[in-house]
């Protein structure tokens, strides 16, 4: 149950990181503050329902791997995993829009990333 809570922390975490960004960027490019809120809002929202299939595919995986592997091993597996998912369904959800498959790798490198923290934590918050 404790790696579930960790998985969903990890999507949140996501979620978080980029509405924060649209904030620096908006802050950066001096735009009005009440259209920027709206749109870091969305993208949040967005970014969540993104990583919440990914974080429970990824937390699934890692779930299976806890048995047989250490966490020096099985932190970088799920990284991948949930690279891969990540990557597939950017690349599903993109994919009639060619001009935005950039954000394809930058999905695939954040979930990745968060994915394989979540990994790490979730074998240290258990003991």
């Amino acid at each position: 149950m404790m790696r579930a809570c960790v998985f969903l922390l990890g999507a949140l975490a996501v979620a978080l990181i980029a509405g924060a960004a649209v904030m620096v960027v908006a802050v950066v490019q001096s735009f009005r503050e009440s259209v920027i809120f709206v749109i870091a809002v969305v993208l949040a929202v967005g970014a969540f329902a993104f990583a919440l299939p990914v974080s429970a595919i990824a937390g699934s995986i890692d779930g299976l791997l806890s048995r047989g592997l250490p966490v020096v091993l099985r932190a970088p597996v799920t990284a991948m995993a949930g690279a891969i998912v990540a990557h597939f369904l950017a690349a599903f959800l993109v994919s009639r829009h060619p001009p935005a498959a950039y954000l394809v790798t930058y999905a695939a490198i954040a979930c990745g990333a968060i994915m394989g923290v979540c990994s790490a934590l979730s074998e240290y918050i258990r003991k």
